[in-house]
């Protein structure tokens, strides 16, 4: 009979316990396996169910869009429409289809760039004026030769102007720093808003230079390092001209822009060069403008009222009615009758 020691009890426990934890590390692994089978089982089934529901989905968009192509309308003898699904249309009618296709994605490409040109401010524009139509007619607009004359006329005077007052030389490359940027803003305020408030036309001047230069090449310039090219003043002064007109005609914006620039603008009459005018005199201007406007105004309203009272009273003469005609008619005939009788009486 074999004898059994410590040492070989000892390691016949552990082979014995080591055997067992073998035994659930298989285990474990099988079950782990089996579980990751099931999961990828499970996915391939709904990304098989998914595949199969876009297939479908594609299947009945084009079912729909070759019915849509295949249907067509035919002109009976009777003169009803009847409906030819299985004939094909013509080579010309898909040519109109696509046409009209490419066209519809032109118009949206027109009006998505002319609104990115208009609409940067979309809170602050009414509705009313910047439909798409209206869009495209500012667009017309802004590329009409009478306006962008006047716009050259108007860049020419003020540039030359700023460049001479802050002693620069004026050239076709010319820009607006934002010293002389800020001193033509305060004179359209005073032309615009009709009074001298140096504190809101700074805050209005800063806005609209930090809009007028949102364009420039390099984005980490400062702000007040920055100047306004040709460009950005045509459109700023554009803009300008949209918002204080009573109508969209291009002899109206060019005669704003004309106004606004010969009001802050004038010319030396030694040399011919163009100068600023002091804001004193441009707020002179404005208000010898305006009392002028009031009294044309105030002569053509009592004028109107003049010839309305005018007309007032002679309108029983002019168009007598004809119960008054028959009344005066037999008060006059009862007249001439009494009148023997009276004077019979009398003698």
């Amino acid at each position: 009979m074999k004898k059994f020691t410590r040492q070989t009890e000892a390691a016949a426990y552990i082979q014995y316990h080591w055997k067992q934890h073998r035994e659930r590390i298989h285990a474990a692994d099988a079950v782990r396996a089996a579980w990751i089978g099931h999961n990828v089982r499970s996915a391939t089934r709904q990304l098989r169910a998914v595949i199969t529901l876009q297939r479908a989905g594609r299947r009945l968009l084009m079912r729909r869009a070759l019915h849509r192509i295949s249907t067509f309308v035919d002109e009976s003898e009777v003169g009803a429409r009847t409906i030819s699904v299985h004939a094909w249309p013509s080579v010309s009618l898909i040519q109109r289809a696509w046409r009209s296709h490419r066209l519809r994605s032109r118009w949206g490409a027109i009006i998505s760039s002319v609104s990115s040109s208009w609409l940067s401010d979309d809170n602050e524009r009414e509705a009313e004026f910047y439909t798409p139509a209206m869009m495209l007619r500012r667009e017309r607009l802004w590329r009409s030769d009478e306006v962008q004359r006047a716009l050259k006329l108007a860049w020419e005077a003020v540039s030359s102007a700023a460049a001479l007052r802050h002693l620069e030389r004026p050239g076709a490359e010319a820009s607006l720093s934002w010293q002389q940027y800020y001193e033509i803003s305060r004179k359209v305020y005073i032309v615009l808003m009709k009074r001298n408030d140096p504190r809101e036309a700074f805050l209005l001047a800063k806005l609209d230079f930090e809009r007028d230069t949102r364009n420039w090449p390099d984005p980490s310039t400062p702000v007040f390092e920055r100047r306004v090219r040709r460009q950005d003043f045509f459109r700023s002064w554009f803009e300008l001209a949209d918002v204080n007109t009573d109508n969209m005609e291009a002899s109206t914006y060019a005669s704003f822009v004309d106004t606004t620039a010969h009001t802050i603008v004038m010319r030396d009459p030694a040399s011919g060069a163009y100068m600023l005018r002091p804001d004193a005199e441009v707020y002179e201007l404005v208000h010898a403008h305006t009392k002028a406007q009031k009294r044309m105004r105030n002569r053509l309203l009592a004028w109107q009222h003049s010839a309305a009272s005018r007309s007032r009273g002679h309108s029983n003469y002019e168009a007598p009615t004809v119960a008054s005609a028959a009344a005066r008619r037999s008060k006059h005939e009862a007249g001439v009758h009494q009148r023997p009788m009276v004077r019979g009486a009398a003698g």
